[in-house]
């Protein structure tokens, strides 16, 4: 019922979508002042100001598309398989794990908003309530722990305002507001499937409450009725009398 429900659906692809763009902007910062740097020879001040420079910056966005298109093909493979085999949804759910910490591996942990799009997918998807519940707990321990202040400590890898901060004030002010308008739409986006979740739950439940309130008015009437017939007199009594 909740893959037909076209609200949450629109909201599902609207935020892959935006993931999309978040991924492509962030590539663009990455490998738009990773060539700049080169392009001045300016490599070695930079160096200066933080610990390390990734080898091929521009490899990114292909590498990150990559994941984000096989999660596409997840999900629409996943809609299919959901009528089939849930077994094999299932292990697709594990799919899409692999692939959220792929994405943000190549963002350098700098986003991880992609993991509210891989809970929307875990509520979609998961049909068995507790194998629900345990792979949602997983995704919000996997959101807490996928930070870059965590990671960076044991792999070479640069914060995405480090690139930020290298660039001119304009040029910073119009990526920070890119950067803010894009993962607040997408955290925009998860709050408002949430709720319409919640409202179509909701609606649910007053259907059925409604739905149980007229089937036992209608037993009621019919137990009337009958004991109605066993009061009036029968027929062939009344012609003996």
């Amino acid at each position: 019922m909740m893959l037909e429900t076209t609200p949450i659906s629109i909201i599902r692809k609207m935020i892959y979508l935006v993931n999309i763009v978040v991924i492509l902007f962030f590539s663009f910062i990455i490998s738009s002042t990773t060539t700049k740097i080169f392009d001045g020879f300016l490599a070695r001040e930079f160096l200066e100001r933080v610990q390390y420079l990734p080898i091929i910056p521009q490899k990114i966005a292909v590498l990150a598309m990559v994941y984000m298109l096989a999660l596409g093909a997840s999900n629409i493979l996943k809609g299919y398989l959901l009528k089939k085999k849930f077994f094999g949804v299932k292990f697709l759910l594990l799919v899409d794990f692999w692939l959220c910490f792929m994405i943000v591996y190549y963002m350098n942990f700098s986003y991880r908003g992609i993991v509210l799009l891989l809970m929307m997918n875990i509520i979609t998807y998961a049909k068995e309530p507790h194998f629900r519940v345990w792979m949602l707990i997983f995704a919000l321990i996997s959101f807490i722990l996928l930070d870059y202040d965590i990671w960076s400590n044991r792999l070479a890898m640069l914060s995405l305002t480090e690139y930020v901060d290298y660039n001119s004030e304009e040029v910073k002010i119009f990526m920070l507001v890119g950067k803010n308008l894009l993962t607040s739409i997408n955290e925009i986006g998860f709050i408002g499937f949430l709720y319409v979740l919640l409202q179509n739950k909701i609606n649910e439940n007053v259907a059925i409450s409604s739905l149980n309130t007229k089937l036992r008015e209608q037993h009621l009437s019919l137990r009337l009725r009958i004991c109605n017939l066993k009061i009036l007199p029968k027929p062939w009594k009344r012609m003996r009398k």
